[in-house]
């Protein structure tokens, strides 16, 4: 008569060995550190994946469209020749692709950046606007360039060189510097100096005093409703040396951004008093103070501009000298482009420019693709963006809006989308790791049981079942409180659970596939004798 114990017991010793195997296996694996333990799940489940994009095709990418765009600044007010950043917030928070295209209704009173910096040009009002590189969608903003305001209150000094004096000697100079001014960013034009008496000492419109005999004065400084009083004494000098000719030196050029020094000479015969006044006769390209420094403008347009710079003795106004200034913005000789070179189709990489000089004056390229519809490419200001719409490989352009001659190229390879999303990924390493890590080597390792006991012990009322239920839950728990002793890990009742579960779920389905095959047996036994009996 077929019974399956009598089948399966040759094999009772492979049962058990490989049930000791097994178990070694698992407490083996719960003795491996945390990050192994977490490598070892990432692995299997990057092996699963890749085995299922075989059959199974990439998802569609979801490109998200914004449907608002607003525009917003702390005050709408700018000051004259200021850059204020206009700050952009795009709704729904999820838009895949966040880049502007920016622009002007007047560049001549506020340009704007490809960044969204408003730069006040010029006295007026111009509504700035933001559109989205994704649609139509579309943001604006009105903004007034104002002059800055008056000044209310102020306090005087006077100074030779940069120290502070209440004397002057004959035949010398200081000059007056405000301090102390009320509001900080008011504005000095208007400002007019007089001398109580100037036969002992005159003050010209820029504030410099000079001696001409010994004594006593006030030096009265008016701005707007404010009068201040400086009184200023006189002393007489040991030598007086008159500045009798001067002459600027220094390069005639220079650039935006790059900062540099005028100097003088006053030829074979030096003053006692060598102070000078610089002044630039147009500040809206070149600003230059006392000491001969010239800090160059960002002005509008590429175009090279000229200024006069003049430069005069204190001590004698009528020795002066003047330069013609050339200022250039810095263009670019070349830049280069650094990014991944791969975006996956729904998502978004962004572009590193790197410009040789590295002060170029003007940063902003424009972007291209050779294919739109692989991927788009536009700027977000200092950096460019690309968004990969669907697989394929496409070359990304970046050209200066300084020089179109200059460019640089990316290739990019735009991916398939991810088999799983972030979210699908995290749930799908997690029941890697509990479903495969725990449950089913533990369902494994309850067949080797189930069958080893089974054809080790006598099938007598299923004792063989509560035996190798118990044994194997045991071992199962036993393996899990092994991590107390792995680097990383803690061994958790959920994951206990989860062992015992795999274990006694095997029992089950044995003892069920049991059942259905002794039913199949006995139904062929039944059908192979039903023909004989009818003879």
């Amino acid at each position: 008569m077929f019974t399956l114990q009598t089948k399966l017991k040759p094999f009772r010793y492979w049962f058990l060995a490989s049930f000791i195997l097994s178990n070694l296996f698992i407490s083996g694996n719960s003795l491996v550190s945390g990050q192994e333990s977490s490598d070892l799940s990432t692995n299997l489940s990057n092996a699963i994946i890749d085995i299922a994009q075989l059959f199974i095709p990439s998802p569609e990418p979801e490109i998200f469209l914004p449907e608002s765009v607003t525009l917003t600044i702390p005050n709408p007010d700018i000051y004259i020749g200021t850059s204020n950043r206009v700050t952009a917030t795009i709704a729904p928070s999820n838009t895949t692709d966040k880049t502007l295209t920016w622009s002007s209704s007047d560049a001549t009173i506020i340009e704007v950046t490809s960044g969204g910096i408003a730069v006040a040009r010029n006295f007026g009002s111009a509504t700035i606007t933001a559109m989205s590189h994704l649609s139509s969608v579309k943001g604006t903003l009105s903004l007034t360039v104002i002059d800055y305001p008056d000044i209310t209150n102020f306090d005087l000094g006077a100074f030779i060189f940069d120290q502070p004096t209440s004397t002057v000697e004959v035949g010398t100079s200081a000059k007056i510097k405000l301090s102390n001014v009320t509001p900080a960013n008011g504005k000095r034009t208007g400002l007019s100096f007089i001398s109580s008496d100037d036969t002992i000492a005159t003050v010209n419109s820029d504030g410099v005093i000079r001696g001409h005999q010994v004594g006593n004065v006030t030096i009265e400084a008016t701005l707007g409703a404010t009068t201040k009083l400086l009184p200023i004494t006189i002393i007489d000098t040991i030598v007086e040396v008159l500045p009798t000719t001067i002459s600027i030196t220094g390069t005639p050029s220079g650039f935006v951004g790059r900062p540099f020094s005028l100097g003088v000479d006053f030829g074979a015969s030096v003053p006692t008093d060598t102070q000078v006044t610089f002044k630039s006769l147009n500040t809206n390209v070149a600003r230059v103070n006392d000491v001969g420094l010239i800090t160059p403008i960002n002005f509008s347009g590429n175009t090279a501009r000229t200024v006069v710079i003049t430069v005069y003795a204190n001590a004698d106004e009528t020795v002066t000298d003047d330069i013609t200034l050339t200022i250039e913005k810095v263009f670019p000789v070349s830049f280069t482009l650094a990014g991944a070179s791969s975006v996956r189709a729904g998502l978004t990489i962004n572009l590193t420019p790197t410009f040789n000089p590295t002060d170029v004056t003007d940063k902003q390229l424009v972007y291209t693709s050779s294919n739109e519809a692989i991927a788009t490419a536009s700027s977000a200001g200092d950096y460019g963006v690309v968004l990969g719409k669907k697989t394929g490989i496409v070359t990304i352009t970046a050209t200066s809006v300084m020089d179109g001659t200059v460019t640089a190229s990316l290739i990019i390879e735009v991916t398939p989308l991810p088999f799983l999303s972030p979210e699908q990924l995290e749930q799908f390493m997690m029941f890697v790791r509990k479903g495969i890590g725990h449950f089913s080597l533990n369902f494994i390792n309850g067949i080797f049981g189930f069958f080893t006991f089974y054809t080790f012990l006598v099938p007598n009322k299923k004792r063989f079942l509560i035996i190798s239920s118990v044994v194997g839950s045991l071992l199962a728990a036993f393996a899990e409180s092994l991590q107390f002793f792995a680097p990383g890990r803690t061994p958790t009742w959920d994951d206990v659970v989860y062992n015992v579960s795999g274990y006694l779920s095997a029992q089950v389905f044995l003892m069920i596939l049991m059942a259905l095959v002794t039913l199949y047996v006995g139904y062929l036994q039944r059908k192979q004798k039903k023909p004989s009996s009818l003879k």
